[in-house]
C-alpha cells in the first residue's frame, strides 16, 4: 500500500508516546485508551513490515525483564504478555481497517473485539495453565475485594445503619457468585470502550495528514450509526441466545449476558448519537446543549442506560434521522417555492 508520507515524516513525539504507553500501560491502565491509536498512527504512515516486529519489542521486553527479575511463574508471564500486546495488536488491526476504508463502526468493532479477546486471555489463561479453571483468578480477586469491603463495613457499622449495610453485604455476595456470568460481558464492554476510544484518538492523531494518507473523513458524531448490514448479525446473535435460554443450558445466563453486551453497546452509542443529532438540528447554542446533555447523561447513566439503548434500537428500525432529514428537505423546498411549479 503506497503512502505519500515518507518515514522521516513520522512525528518523533508519536513514536516516543507509543513506546512510553506500551511499557507503562500495565502500571497506568488508562493508557490503553490511547495506546493502540498511537501505534496505528505510526503504522499507517509506514509500509515496512519490519516495523511490525519492532513495535512488539518494548512491551514484550518489559514483561520478560520483570519476569526474570521477580522470578515469576509461567502463568503470570502469559497473562502479562497478553496485557503487553493490548496496544500493539489492536493497533495493527485498527491501522488495517482504516487503510481499507472500512469506516468507524467496523474499525472500532474489530479493534474492540481483539482488545476484549486479549483481556479474556490475560484474565483466564493463567487459571487454565495452573489447572484451577479459567475463572479462578477472577473469582479469587473478587473474593479478596469483597472481604476487604466487608472489613470496612464492619468498622463503620452501627445499630442504626445495620439494615443498610446488610443490603450492601447482599450485593457483595451477589458479585462473588456472579463472576462466571458477568466476567465475559464486562470484558466485552471494556474492549468495546477501548475500540471506540482508540478509533477516535487515531483520527485525531492523523487529522493533519488524513488526505495524504488517503483516509476517508470521519462522520460527525451526530451521524454515527450501526450499519444496516450489521442488523442481521445482531438479530442472529439474539436469536441464538433466546434458543439457548429455552434449552435450559447451564451456560445460558453467561451467553445471554455476553450477547447483550455485544449487541447493546453499539446500539447504546447510536442512541447517544441520536440525542446529539436532535440537539444540534437547529444550529443554535449547540455547544451549551451538548455540555448540558452529556453532563446529564454521565450523572444519570444507570437510570438513562435503558432509555438510550431503546433510542438506539428505535433509530436502527425507524431511521429517525433520515426521516428528519427528508422532512427538513421537504420544508426547505416548500419555503423556496419548490411546491409552486
Amino acid at each position: 500500500m503506497e503512502k505519500n508520507i515518507p518515514h522521516n515524516k513520522i512525528p518523533a513525539w508519536l513514536v516516543l508516546l507509543a513506546v512510553l504507553a506500551s511499557v507503562t500501560a500495565m502500571a497506568f491502565p488508562l493508557l490503553y485508551l490511547v495506546s493502540a491509536a498511537l501505534w496505528a498512527s505510526i503504522l499507517i504512515r509506514c509500509n515496512h513490515a519490519a516495523l511490525l516486529l519492532l513495535l512488539l519489542l518494548p512491551p514484550v521486553g518489559v514483561v520478560f525483564a520483570l519476569y526474570a527479575a521477580s522470578g515469576g511463574t509461567v502463568d503470570a508471564l502469559v497473562g502479562n504478555l497478553c496485557m503487553a500486546l493490548l496496544g500493539t495488536v489492536p493497533g495493527l488491526a485498527l491501522c488495517l481497517m482504516q487503510a481499507q476504508k472500512r469506516g468507524g463502526f467496523y474499525s472500532a468493532a474489530v479493534t474492540g473485539g481483539l482488545s476484549a479477546l486479549l483481556l479474556y486471555f490475560a484474565v483466564c489463561l493463567p487459571g487454565v495453565l495452573t489447572g484451577e479453571g479459567a475463572f479462578a483468578p477472577a473469582e479469587a480477586a473478587m473474593h479478596a475485594s469483597a472481604d476487604w469491603m466487608r472489613q470496612i463495613l464492619d468498622q463503620m457499622r452501627t445499630p442504626e445503619t445495620a439494615a443498610v449495610f446488610a443490603r450492601y453485604e447482599e450485593g457483595l455476595s451477589f458479585m462473588e457468585n456472579a463472576v462466571q456470568t458477568w466476567l465475559v460481558p464486562m470484558l466485552v464492554l471494556l474492549g468495546g470502550l477501548l475500540g471506540l476510544s482508540n478509533t477516535l484518538f487515531f483520527r485525531l492523531f492523523v487529522k493533519k495528514d488524513r488526505e495524504a494518507l488517503g483516509l476517508t473523513p470521519l462522520k460527525p458524531f451526530s451521524r454515527w450509526s450501526v450499519p444496516r448490514e450489521a442488523s442481521l448479525g445482531m438479530f442472529l446473535l439474539l436469536l441464538g441466545a433466546v434458543v439457548l435460554m429455552l434449552t435450559g443450558s447451564n451456560s445460558a445466563d453467561a451467553v445471554s449476558a455476553t450477547v447483550a453486551a455485544i449487541v447493546g453497546l453499539p446500539l447504546f452509542v447510536q442512541g447517544i448519537a441520536l440525542i446529539d443529532y436532535l440537539l444540534t438540528r437547529n444550529g443554535k447554542n449547540i455547544a451549551m446543549k451538548r455540555i448540558l446533555a452529556y453532563v446529564l447523561i454521565a450523572a444519570l447513566l444507570p437510570s438513562l442506560a435503558s432509555a438510550l439503548l431503546f433510542a438506539g434500537c428505535a433509530e436502527q428500525v425507524l431511521h429517525i434521522r433520515d426521516s428528519y432529514d427528508r422532512l427538513k428537505q421537504y420544508r426547505d423546498t416548500q419555503q423556496n417555492g419548490g411546491g409552486h411549479a
